[in-house]
């Protein structure tokens, strides 16, 4: 759409007529940030996928966990919201919702601030395992990036399979291949905790700072039902590709020291090490950057080769230097 279709559908349909345009930012979506009546608001562009998430999940969860979290904003409604917090033009959902100020460029080097992350993952968990869940059932059909963690297992060999329709190096295919069969011999014997409202996408991307705060987290586009223990050890895996060198796992064993610390999964000894190893197949699978998960779970089967305890150390002292070239 044109510049103008945006700002018709906020005339139309929020009746914020004459926004004053700041600036877009672009990813799976688009995003347009604008002013009105002194306010700063987000109006993101969707286009309508039926094999990702089911639209309106992102909206139950953020409605719920808003009551509760200071860091969960809910959508604006529009004037007439026929089909919920959001509109629907033809192939998009647009909605808005109130803009967050914060940093630009946080230091995610900082162990104060990958703590401040880990508490409030917890928090939200908190809030999720003490509240009734609002998620129904996932439709079938979804692309093999939406499966959770028992849809993997049960369906590995159309999992690998889709490696191989995208073109994936060989070499990747038999790694996750001969990883599956092994983590899913084991995952029968492995606690994995509790199963509840989980992000899917906790990255520093999404988590707002502002003055070493952390004041939003933001995309639950990808958010469903899965172990709670995932959503944090994939977060304590993106934080921990923002450290400098080659061990990114000092900052994610620090982070998940924080998590387990502020919220009980209810997960066994041998849970972390696993999850850890599932996270860095699965994007090597589907993720955009298989380098990073590639090297990542190197490290993994370095430090944990197939058993070990998530208690097997505190992490070193975390250097302020460059980053490492860990991508999203």
């Amino acid at each position: 759409m044109t510049d103008l279709s945006w700002r018709d559908v906020l005339a139309t349909h929020y009746h914020h007529a004459a926004p004053e345009f700041l600036h877009i930012k672009r990813s799976y979506s688009l995003h347009f940030i604008y002013r009105f009546s002194g306010k700063k608001y987000v109006l993101s562009k969707v286009r309508k996928d039926p094999r990702r998430i089911p639209f309106h999940f992102q909206f139950d969860i953020t409605e719920l966990l808003s009551l509760r979290s200071e860091t969960v904003r809910r959508a604006e409604p529009p004037v007439t919201p026929s089909s919920g917090p959001w509109v629907d033009i033809g192939s998009h959902h647009w909605f808005v919702r109130p803009y967050i100020e914060h940093d630009p460029a946080p230091d995610w080097r900082k162990p104060l601030l990958i703590r401040a992350a880990a508490h409030h993952l917890a928090r939200i968990h908190e809030i999720a395992e003490s509240s009734p869940n609002p998620l129904g059932e996932v439709q079938d059909g979804l692309a093999p990036y939406h499966w959770p963690i028992c849809t993997v297992l049960a369906e590995q060999n159309a999992f690998a399979a889709d490696m191989i329709l995208r073109g994936r190096p060989r070499r990747d295919v038999a790694t996750v291949r001969r990883n599956l069969e092994t983590l899913g011999r084991q995952a029968a014997e492995v606690e994995l905790g509790l199963t509840g409202i989980t992000h899917q996408d906790f990255r520093p991307g999404n988590i707002l700072v502002r003055g070493g705060a952390v004041t939003g987290i933001i995309d639950w586009d990808l958010a469903h039902e899965d172990r709670y223990l995932y959503d944090a050890a994939l977060g304590a895996l993106h934080l921990g590709c923002h450290q400098a060198g080659s061990d990114h796992l000092s900052a994610a064993q620090l982070f998940m020291d924080v998590y387990l610390d502020r919220f009980d999964v209810k997960a066994g000894a041998e849970a972390v090490p696993w999850m850890f190893r599932f996270i860095t197949t699965r994007n090597l699978a589907v993720g955009r950057s298989p380098g990073k998960w590639r090297g990542l779970l190197r490290e993994v089967e370095a430090r944990w080769p197939r058993t070990g305890t998530h208690r097997v150390s505190r992490p070193r002292e975390l250097v302020s230097a460059d980053t490492g070239s860990c991508s999203p």
